[in-house]
């Protein structure tokens, strides 16, 4: 119970956030299920070795619903405490018991008026010598296979991420050198520079020096990978040009055309052989600035473009990958059935678990009356072929199907907090699908993010709206929007109640009134089923 224990706490369901181990008492802070889970996780690494004593507090305060397994045997479950349930079993070898299950979905909608029905729970695990088995395996290897190939394709373009990253922060950098030295600030590159005696306006000559360098030592007299004779650095050495790096490193004419000018103002003293040297030099670098700046600037916006591109085919694929991981889980046996005394291998049988929460909101109430229907087969598949074609084979259900009712009145809150806690396997599935990006993504820091962002403004002008920001994955929205904007078809078929004014729980914030529908409609439901099934009722 330890584990279902942490569920209920979690997600709300519990008599209160306080429990006590070795006399000290200890409060379960947090709003909502993240926050409590983080609390829980601080508590049981601020007490090492005290495991056992936390779980058994956590059981006491979490809200179990006592059942009779037996007789005059109570067990706790995994559910929280209901108002009302009820329990049959049905037994037939004879005629298949899946309509069982749409009578009750039927009769939920058409006539007790519940309008919005979530399917929490479908699981089930097969014998292993079963024929039902060996179908599901043929199509569980399909979707396997079709993942495993995808997943490799995810892998591979994530590795390609960084190399894209780190493309983009080399160009960051270099672009920077080339802003200081032509003095323009981030944000306005396209401007032309501003000069001053034939200078940058701002801290550029320290920029220029470098960019100078990089000139000298990967462009200036470099024919394939080594330095030529015509190379600064070996014009002052084997020439005789002495003078001729200090005075490239201290010159800075920012066009090729002031070039002339500004050599003939600042190295007057030097001699004309020198001089013309310097010009050549100064050009060619001036040209090659200019030109490389350029080009950095469209490759920068490329390789922008590209991430963005890449980014967003990466989350394609795992728009494509969660449908077959869920396939996939369906597909899959349910470990937990697998010691079921029921499943023999040898035998032809399987078990399912189908459960489905029915909700409704009264005309006079804000919150919902639930009824929480779980159906568990034990039935013998038999593989036949349907239809006048012949041609679709599938399973025909015989066997025994339990049925067990409870009913609930919740907040909106609390419906979507139960949908959640049932759904928590799901969603560690899904999270895991991204826990790969979700690495990436950390180990590039923001940089990813603000680069995004700027693709996805690139082009626009100031007027125009500002997309909105990504919200990211909310992983508990695809639970709780299934009933939004469902309109109630059957809405005439509703039975009319008597209203009356109940009492407000003020720990739970439903009123007695909407209890006590849940617990009429429940039994309403019940009630019926034995009877359409021709079982003894009242």
């Amino acid at each position: 119970m330890a584990k279902d224990s942490d569920r209920l706490v979690m997600f709300g369901f519990s008599k209160g956030n306080k429990i006590e181990i070795d006399g000290k008492t200890y409060k379960i802070e947090g709003d909502t299920p993240e926050k409590r889970r983080d609390a829980l996780k601080k508590l049981r690494e601020s007490l090492p070795g005290k495991e056992g004593a936390i779980n058994k507090a956590l059981e006491g305060i979490a809200d179990h619903e006592w059942a009779e397994v037996a007789k005059n045997q109570l067990a706790q479950t995994n559910y929280p405490t209901c108002i009302s349930r009820y329990h049959i079993v049905l037994e037939s070898w004879t005629q298949s018991v899946e309509s069982a299950y749409y009578w009750c979905l039927n009769f939920f909608n058409d006539a007790l008026g519940f309008g919005t029905i979530d399917k929490i729970t479908d699981t089930f695990s097969a014998a292993e010598h079963s024929s039902f088995y060996g179908a599901a395996g043929q199509r569980l290897g399909l979707a396997q296979d079709k993942v495993a190939q995808y997943l490799a394709t995810v892998g591979k373009m994530i590795k390609d991420l960084f190399q894209i990253v780190r493309e983009l922060r080399w160009i960051d950098e270099r672009l920077s050198i080339y802003r200081e030295a032509f003095g323009h600030e981030e944000g306005t590159l396209t401007k032309a520079p501003k000069l001053k005696d034939g200078r940058a306006v701002g801290p550029s000559h320290g920029s220029e020096v470098t960019l100078k360098g990089l000139w000298a030592d990967l462009v200036d007299g470099v024919v394939g990978g080594q330095r030529t004779g015509s190379n600064i650095f070996l014009m002052q050495q084997q020439l005789q040009f002495t003078t001729l790096p200090d005075l490239f490193f201290a010159i800075h004419p920012q066009k090729p055309e002031d070039v002339d000018k500004v050599v003939d103002e600042q190295a007057s003293y030097a001699n004309d052989q020198v001089k013309n040297v310097l010009k050549r030099k100064l050009v060619q670098y001036a040209a090659w600035r200019n030109s490389t700046y350029d080009e950095m600037l469209s490759r920068r916006r490329f390789t922008l473009d590209y991430l963005r591109q890449h980014y967003y085919v990466i989350k394609l694929y795992l728009s494509w990958i969660k449908p077959y991981l869920k396939h996939i889980k369906r597909l899959s046996a349910d470990q937990s059935f697998l010691d079921n005394p029921r499943l023999i291998s040898a035998f032809e049988s399987n078990i399912i678990e189908v459960e489905i929460l029915a909700r409704q909101i009264p005309v006079d109430e804000k919150d919902y009356s639930c009824v929480l229907l779980t159906l568990e087969y034990h039935t013998k598949p038999s593989m036949q072929y349907q239809g006048d074609a012949g041609y679709h084979r599938g399973p025909i259900h015989v066997g025994v199907i339990s049925v067990t009712w409870r009913s609930y009145a919740w907040t909106a809150e609390q419906v979507k907090n139960f949908l959640a806690m049932k759904a928590a396997e799901d969603i560690d599935l899904m999270k895991s699908v991204d826990s790969s990006l979700a690495a990436a993504m950390d180990q590039l820091g923001t940089d990813v993010e603000d680069y995004l962002k700027e693709a996805a403004l690139a082009g626009k002008t100031p007027e125009a709206p500002t997309p909105e920001k990504d919200k990211g994955i909310d992983i508990f929205e695809p639970f709780v929007a299934v009933g939004r904007g469902v309109k109630d078809a059957f809405g005439s078929l509703i039975p009319s109640f008597p209203k009356f004014a109940g009492k407000k729980d003020e720990k739970k914030g439903v009123s007695e009134s909407l209890k006590a529908r849940a617990k009429r409609s429940c039994f309403t439901h019940y009630n019926i089923f034995k009877k359409a099934h021709g079982m003894l009722s009242w």
